[in-house]
Formats: structure tokens, C-alpha cells, sequence
């Protein structure tokens, strides 16, 4: 959705375990793509913006801005199970109805995708946090969406190998079995 205007898009693939997908339009009526940054290229202080529609329509098109506060973060979502091992930590509010939406470098390149943020209430004796937000790196998220345009999935490296626990119980190899 741009402003009141509405796409019509067909969705392509799917990768749930980078929450990544791809959906292609094909009446853009003149709208002119983001620019892709290089998301390898980003350093602890960069600032950082963030657009998104928090907590739905009545905030839309809102942009906060922040820096890039970490990088190659591994965290994993409450109830979710993301493959995604190297996000970007922003200090820009990222709130509920920002996920999808674009983190943007200072010179407007789109350097990742929003994902999600940490939260608590300080109950309990615990501090409670606010400004640590995530996006996917758009080096990530092109890897994902060249393979789900290629395959329909999201292809994962395998090198062929078996694995299994060996304990006291496991039989050990004997001259005759080598």
C-alpha cells in the first residue's frame, strides 16, 4: 500500500525461516523502486531510518531514525523459528506493523528489512527495553529471493554427511567392519 493507492501483487514463494518473501506486481503505475544498498558495507554509528505503518494504516508511511547499533546479531523470535543469524540492531523505533517495512542508510539505499524488535514490561526485577530493533540485511534478503525466484525455495548448502552421538553404548568399529 502507497499512501491510499493499493497494488494488486501475486506472491511468488515464500521462506518462512528468513521471513522473506517475493511478490511481483505487475502494474506498478509509475512507482519507482528502492534503491538496494550493499548491507556489508554498514558500521556500528551509521544512522539509520526506518519507514513503516506502526500499529497499522492510522500511522502510515512513518519514518523514525536511529543509528546502526550492532551487527550480526543472532536472535530468534518468540514463536518463530528464523534461520536468520546475522541481523542488524537499530536503536530506530521498529513497532508492531513496521515488520516488512524498510531500513534505509542516510543516502536513501535500502540496506535491510525490518523484522522485529525486543521487548518487556521491566516486571520482575528486569530493566525494560526499549530501541533494540532488527531488520534483515538486504544482502540476506537478495540471496533469498534470487533462490525463490530460481528454485520456489530457499536452497540451504549441504556437504553429505551423516551425523550421530557416539556413546558407551555405541558399538565400536571392529577390524572386520572397516
Amino acid at each position: 500500500v502507497v499512501g491510499e493507492d493499493e497494488y494488486p501483487a501475486e506472491l511468488v514463494a515464500t521462506d518462512a525461516d528468513s521471513d522473506v518473501a517475493v511478490l511481483l506486481c505487475k502494474d506498478h503505475l509509475g512507482v519507482t523502486p528502492a534503491t538496494l544498498g550493499n548491507s556489508d558495507e554498514l558500521s556500528v554509528g551509521d544512522w539509520a531510518l526506518v519507514i513503516g505503518n506502526p500499529l497499522g494504516e492510522t500511522f502510515a508511511n512513518t519514518l523514525t531514525t536511529g543509528v546502526i547499533s550492532g551487527l550480526g546479531r543472532d536472535v530468534s523470535s518468540a514463536g518463530a523459528d528464523t534461520s536468520v543469524n546475522n541481523f542488524i540492531q537499530t536503536n530506530a523505533q521498529i513497532n508492531a506493523g513496521n515488520s516488512g517495512g524498510g531500513l534505509f542508510n542516510i543516502a536513501g539505499e535500502l540496506v535491510g528489512i525490518t523484522s522485529m524488535k525486543l521487548s518487556n514490561n521491566g516486571y520482575y526485577g528486569t530493566a525494560a527495553i526499549e530501541g533494540i530493533g532488527f531488520a534483515i540485511p538486504i544482502n540476506t534478503v537478495k540471496d533469498v529471493a534470487d533462490d525463490l525466484i530460481q528454485f520456489g525455495e530457499r536452497q540451504y548448502p549441504a556437504i553429505g554427511v551423516n551425523v550421530s552421538q557416539i556413546d558407551s553404548n555405541t558399538e565400536e568399529p571392529t577390524k572386520d567392519s572397516l
